[in-house]
């Protein structure tokens, strides 16, 4: 008889839903996402993050290369890019709401977890865990993660 590793159902639940959620964002810009894979990439500038407070208390956070911030951003507020980088903050900002959208979907479905934290920016201290790649619109990369 086979034993299943609740962990490991768990980790594809996970994966699979925040697939599902990133292109769900992706769609409101209107874009595609692609799933590149796992694990962190070194370009990562700029990201969003919020705590999943509970039982143990979780980070879920949305990184990306400021190019690709910058790129989305003009796409989701209507501006050109030179308007977007003429005030950063709004790709930190982009970053934050996109991981309060996928944080608020989330936690309800997390065991233990009673709640979420309002988003921060700035890349999050030692980023481990969960870690997905995915390209939107055929050429921004977002990592999106939960430890």
């Amino acid at each position: 008889m086979s034993v299943v590793d609740p962990y490991l159902s768990w980790r594809c639940f996970l994966e699979a839903y925040l697939d599902e959620l990133v292109a769900q964002v992706a769609a409101i810009i209107p874009l595609e996402a692609e799933v590149l894979g796992d694990g962190w990439d070194p370009r990562v500038q700029v990201a969003g993050w919020l705590e999943l407070k509970g039982s143990p208390t979780r980070r879920l956070y949305v990184a990306m290369p400021f190019a690709s911030g910058l790129a989305l951003c003009s796409l989701a507020v209507g501006m050109t890019a030179d308007d977007v980088r003429a005030d950063p903050r709004l790709v930190e900002d982009l970053a934050g709401e996109i991981a309060n959208i996928v944080g608020g979907n989330l936690w309800p479905l997390l065991p233990g977890c009673v709640g979420i934290s309002l988003p921060q920016t700035g890349l999050p201290p030692n980023p481990g865990g969960l870690m997905r790649r995915y390209l939107i619109g055929g050429e921004n990369l977002l990592v999106v993660g939960l430890d």
